[in-house]
Protein backbone atom coordinates (compact mmCIF):
# COMPACT_ATOMS: atom_id res chain seq x y z
CA UNK A 1 0.00 0.00 0.00
CA UNK A 2 1.07 3.42 -0.90
CA UNK A 3 0.87 4.91 2.71
CA UNK A 4 2.82 2.37 4.22
CA UNK A 5 5.46 2.61 1.81
CA UNK A 6 5.46 6.54 2.10
CA UNK A 7 6.33 6.31 5.92
CA UNK A 8 9.07 3.59 5.47
CA UNK A 9 10.48 5.58 2.76
CA UNK A 10 10.21 8.99 5.45
CA UNK A 11 11.22 6.75 8.38
CA UNK A 12 14.59 5.49 6.57
CA UNK A 13 15.28 8.85 5.90
CA UNK A 14 15.47 10.08 9.29
CA UNK A 15 12.29 12.81 8.56
CA UNK A 16 10.10 13.76 10.16
CA UNK A 17 6.67 14.52 8.17
CA UNK A 18 7.30 18.02 8.70
CA UNK A 19 11.11 17.68 7.50
CA UNK A 20 9.47 15.45 4.80
CA UNK A 21 6.88 17.91 3.58
CA UNK A 22 9.10 20.98 3.88
CA UNK A 23 11.72 18.97 1.26
CA UNK A 24 8.49 18.19 -1.07
CA UNK A 25 7.06 21.73 -1.09
CA UNK A 26 3.89 21.15 0.61
CA UNK A 27 1.87 20.79 3.61
CA UNK A 28 2.43 18.67 6.81
CA UNK A 29 -1.35 17.82 6.88
CA UNK A 30 -0.29 16.60 3.26
CA UNK A 31 2.43 14.00 4.49
CA UNK A 32 0.09 13.26 7.08
CA UNK A 33 -3.04 12.14 4.66
CA UNK A 34 -1.01 10.05 2.02
CA UNK A 35 0.26 7.87 4.80
CA UNK A 36 -2.97 7.66 6.64
CA UNK A 37 -3.89 6.65 2.92
CA UNK A 38 -6.45 9.60 2.20
CA UNK A 39 -5.09 11.41 -0.40
CA UNK A 40 -2.43 10.03 -3.46
CA UNK A 41 0.20 12.74 -4.76
CA UNK A 42 -0.16 14.16 -8.32
CA UNK A 43 2.90 12.66 -10.53
CA UNK A 44 5.09 16.12 -9.80
CA UNK A 45 4.99 15.17 -5.96
CA UNK A 46 5.41 11.35 -6.46
CA UNK A 47 8.81 12.56 -8.95
CA UNK A 48 10.01 14.21 -5.75
CA UNK A 49 9.23 11.70 -3.49
CA UNK A 50 10.39 8.66 -5.95
CA UNK A 51 13.73 11.60 -6.34
CA UNK A 52 14.71 11.49 -2.62
CA UNK A 53 14.65 7.75 -2.13
CA UNK A 54 16.02 7.46 -5.34
CA UNK A 55 13.37 4.30 -6.00
CA UNK A 56 10.76 4.12 -9.10
CA UNK A 57 7.90 5.70 -9.14
CA UNK A 58 6.56 2.20 -10.07
CA UNK A 59 6.93 1.06 -6.54
CA UNK A 60 4.57 3.61 -5.03
CA UNK A 61 1.35 2.40 -7.56
CA UNK A 62 2.76 -1.49 -7.58
CA UNK A 63 3.13 -1.62 -11.08
CA UNK A 64 6.08 -3.02 -13.28
CA UNK A 65 9.01 -0.36 -13.40
CA UNK A 66 7.56 1.40 -16.50
CA UNK A 67 6.33 4.63 -16.50
CA UNK A 68 9.04 6.01 -14.61
CA UNK A 69 11.27 5.07 -17.87
CA UNK A 70 8.75 6.30 -19.77
CA UNK A 71 8.78 9.82 -18.47
CA UNK A 72 12.70 9.79 -18.67
CA UNK A 73 12.67 8.75 -22.13
CA UNK A 74 9.88 11.48 -22.96
CA UNK A 75 12.06 14.03 -21.22
CA UNK A 76 15.45 13.21 -22.82
CA UNK A 77 13.40 13.52 -25.98
CA UNK A 78 12.72 16.33 -25.09
CA UNK A 79 15.80 17.66 -24.22
CA UNK A 80 16.69 16.37 -27.90
CA UNK A 81 14.54 18.18 -29.80
CA UNK A 82 15.60 21.57 -27.10
CA UNK A 83 19.07 21.02 -28.42
CA UNK A 84 18.42 20.70 -31.92
CA UNK A 85 19.83 23.37 -34.17
CA UNK A 86 18.05 24.08 -37.46
CA UNK A 87 15.03 22.40 -36.49
CA UNK A 88 12.06 22.96 -39.48
CA UNK A 89 9.32 21.98 -39.82
CA UNK A 90 7.68 22.35 -43.84
CA UNK A 91 10.89 23.28 -44.53
CA UNK A 92 10.60 26.19 -42.45
CA UNK A 93 12.95 26.98 -39.27
CA UNK A 94 10.80 27.00 -36.13
CA UNK A 95 12.37 29.47 -33.42
CA UNK A 96 13.18 28.42 -29.75
CA UNK A 97 9.73 29.86 -28.50
CA UNK A 98 7.71 27.76 -30.35
CA UNK A 99 9.92 24.35 -29.56
CA UNK A 100 10.06 25.16 -25.96
CA UNK A 101 5.65 25.27 -25.84
CA UNK A 102 6.12 22.30 -28.08
CA UNK A 103 8.11 20.23 -25.44
CA UNK A 104 6.35 21.62 -22.43
CA UNK A 105 3.03 20.80 -24.36
CA UNK A 106 4.63 16.84 -24.51
CA UNK A 107 5.28 16.89 -20.80
CA UNK A 108 2.52 18.51 -19.51
CA UNK A 109 0.51 15.90 -21.30
CA UNK A 110 2.36 13.03 -20.22
CA UNK A 111 1.96 14.03 -16.37
CA UNK A 112 -1.93 14.17 -17.51
CA UNK A 113 -1.94 10.07 -18.56
CA UNK A 114 0.54 9.49 -15.48
CA UNK A 115 -2.04 11.19 -13.31
CA UNK A 116 -5.14 9.59 -14.41
CA UNK A 117 -3.06 6.13 -14.70
CA UNK A 118 -2.02 6.60 -10.80
CA UNK A 119 -5.84 7.13 -10.39
CA UNK A 120 -7.19 3.94 -12.22
CA UNK A 121 -4.88 2.31 -10.04
CA UNK A 122 -6.43 3.33 -6.97
CA UNK A 123 -9.85 1.80 -7.96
Amino acid sequence: MFSEKLRSIRQKNNMTQKEFARYLGISPSTISMYERGERMPTSTILRKISASSEISMDYFVNQEPVSSDVMAIIQSTCDIIRDKDNLTYKAKPVDAEKIKKLTDSILLISELILDEHIVKLRR
